[in-house]
């Protein structure tokens, strides 16, 4: 199963390999609340909010325009008993004004999640690690700061779809690598 995992997340990378255009890198700080979906008839079970980190990249396409689109790849971890994890490949679409440094963007996916419960929600969750597959929807708001520099300022979404779920708001920084073959454009 990590085999496999492992070229999901890899494949979008290899098939961009050839192409030229930005790649950027990012690790942020969050707010995560997982939670289950026991089944069909009961209401999602949140475990409350943990803390936690998140990193991962994203690769624009050679843009002609304001909007750009791209693919991304990410990873979260919260420790704790309110913890759990999750690793997404993922479609980004943004959009970089002329003049403003304000840079939002939406990526939707597909992500993993996993989280694990203890004796005291054996009655609504069976206890033990819980894994699924689920739609990712992230919508975010970077602000450049330099050519290289992003400050990530806001980012909500989540993962649902399957028995475990989880709601994301996070910060951070994010870093532009420098295309290869070409001048650096922010």
């Amino acid at each position: 199963m990590r085999p496999l995992i492992l070229a999901a997340l890899l494949a979008p990378w290899l098939l961009a390999a050839a192409a030229q255009a930005q790649i950027s890198v990012f690790a942020s700080v969050n707010l995560t609340d997982y939670g289950f979906y026991p089944n069909d008839s009961t209401p999602f079970y949140s475990k409350g909010d943990g803390g936690g980190v998140a990193g991962g990249m994203f690769y624009n396409f050679h843009k002609d325009s304001r909007l750009t689109l791209g693919i991304g790849s990410r990873g979260s971890y919260s420790p704790g008993s309110q913890g759990g994890g999750y690793v997404a490949e993922s479609f980004r679409l943004g959009l970089v004004p002329d003049h403003s440094p304000l840079r939002p963007y939406f990526e939707t996916g597909l992500g993993i999640t996993t989280a694990s419960t203890n004796a005291q929600t054996v009655g609504i969750v069976s206890s033990g690690s819980h894994t699924s597959l689920g739609e990712i929807l992230l919508f975010g708001l970077d602000v450049r700061l330099t050519d290289s520099f992003d400050l990530r300022a806001l980012e909500l979404g989540g993962v649902a779809g399957g028995s475990v779920g989880t709601g994301i708001v996070d910060c951070g920084v994010v870093y532009h690598l420098r295309p290869l073959g070409r001048a650096h454009k922010p």
